[in-house]
């Protein structure tokens, strides 16, 4: 079980403990959903929480992150990203990792905004020359305008995860760190791209927005593009740091 499902396990322990029972029938999950919605304005129909509580497997699509942080904020956190600052849920070998170098932290979450200020610049700056717009522009052009939700959402999941990620900084032991980041990123993004899609066809319909396969694969192939530079940039610092500890 990889960490990010360690949270999850965690979090749906939580949640049935906060409603005071196991989820077992249909009743049930629209009596959490209407629970709440009441505590945090934010509608999770059935069948988002019904696959919420699916056992957790490496195969299976996971939650969506709109869901994961409601339901975080509903058992008493900011969101995802403080439920799993806050929780101590660690791997065994990972367990000698809790102690967070604070300068690694803000290294790391300085060049990953920088790096996504930069990215929108560049973008911004492209949109305004009048050379032809390659598939790749028009699709960020969509993400910006009629998808921007999908976009923000997933851009937000992914700096949550990311600052769970850097609960496992070590100075100390950079190389182990390399390897875990690499590794939870290739998972990450895996299953990042396998639910852009769906979520951008499920937007599209609920908006009655009208739009063709091949649109739907450009747009999250340039959403996808901007959270995997947010993940690599991790790594990169990493590597960056590894290399000046051999030179010395």
């Amino acid at each position: 079980m990889t960490t990010q499902e360690q949270y999850i396990e965690r979090l749906k322990e939580l949640v049935q403990t906060k409603f005071g029972r196991a989820l077992t029938t249909a009743e049930d999950y629209d009596e959490l959903a209407t629970i709440v919605r009441e505590m945090t304005t934010i509608n999770l129909d059935r069948a988002s929480l019904e696959h919420f509580f699916e056992p957790v497997s490496r195969n299976s699509i996971a939650p969506r992150p709109i869901t994961l942080s409601t339901l975080a904020r509903y058992v008493g956190y900011a969101g995802w990203a403080d439920f799993c600052n806050s929780r101590d849920v660690i791997p065994a070998d990972d367990e000698d990792k809790n102690n967070v170098r604070y300068w690694g932290v803000i290294i790391l979450t300085a060049i990953a905004l920088i790096t996504v200020i930069v990215t929108a610049i560049l973008l911004l700056r492209s949109s305004d020359n009048e050379v032809e717009k390659s598939p790749a522009l028009e699709a960020v052009d969509a993400v910006y305008d009629r998808f921007a939700p999908i976009k923000d959402e997933w851009t937000a999941a992914t700096t949550e995860y990311c600052n769970a990620l850097r609960e496992y900084y070590d100075e100390s032991n950079i190389e182990a760190f390399i390897t875990h980041a690499e590794m939870v990123n290739s998972e990450y993004i895996a299953k990042l791209r396998e639910n852009i899609g769906r979520d951008i066809s499920r937007y599209a319909v609920s908006n009655n927005i009208t739009i063709d396969d091949a649109t739907i694969a450009r747009t999250a192939d340039a959403i996808a593009i901007i959270c995997e530079q947010m993940c690599a940039n991790i790594v990169s610092e990493a590597k960056e740091i590894a290399a000046k500890q051999v030179a010395i």
